[in-house]
């Protein structure tokens, strides 16, 4: 089982929303589900920093390294 901490966010390029950004933090683990095997399988969280109106959410990931 590993930690992960992400910050990520989005920001609009033109229109209505243009320069307006979301930025959330999305703490989580990671785990493997099969041991001799490196599938990886996340799951977190994500909170926005700051007063945006997005609401909390969660995430699913699947991670293989080649």
């Amino acid at each position: 089982m590993q930690g992960l901490l992400e910050l990520n966010g989005e920001v609009g390029l033109s229109g209505d929303e243009a320069g307006e950004g979301i930025v959330a933090l999305s703490p989580g683990i990671k785990v493997a589900p099969f041991a001799r095997h490196p599938l990886f399988v996340g799951l977190g969280g994500s909170f926005p920093l700051g007063e945006e109106e997005l609401n909390a959410r969660l995430k699913l990931a699947f991670f293989y390294p080649f």
